[in-house]
């Protein structure tokens, strides 16, 4: 399989909290380690400077605790509370790119770009 940079796709959802929440549950410790990585994953964040130009470096830990999977994002552009965009990638402990554990196929890099609009007192993520 040839992985394609190209593709993309989008999703929407509509949270009922302000976007100035939203935006932290992205941007700060305490909140993004609560609910960032698959169901029943643990993440233990190391690095989160979330900034434009800043990293993330942390690792997701598996429920049974046999599968440990580094991560690493090096932020593109970060506005207050509008906008978060990252390259997201698998990585080791020095934040060093590696592929995926569970796929050859699988991007070393993704771009991911968060908008954060408030409707009403809700937020919609882009």
């Amino acid at each position: 399989m040839v992985n394609n940079l190209n593709q993309s796709f989008e999703f929407t959802r509509v949270f009922d909290a302000p976007r100035e929440l939203v935006f932290k549950a992205w941007t700060e410790h305490g909140h993004f380690a609560k609910w960032w990585g698959p169901k029943g994953f643990t993440l233990e964040v190391v690095i989160m400077d979330a900034r434009s130009g800043g990293r993330f470096l942390g690792f997701l830990t598996s429920p049974n605790g046999n599968l440990v999977m580094w991560r690493k994002f090096t932020y593109q552009e970060v506005v207050e509370p509008e906008k978060v965009s990252y390259i997201q990638s698998f990585s080791d402990e020095q934040g060093n790119t590696v592929g995926a554990p569970f796929s050859g196929s699988w991007p070393l890099e993704i771009m991911n770009v968060i908008t954060l609009e408030d409707d009403e007192g809700k937020t919609v993520l882009n």
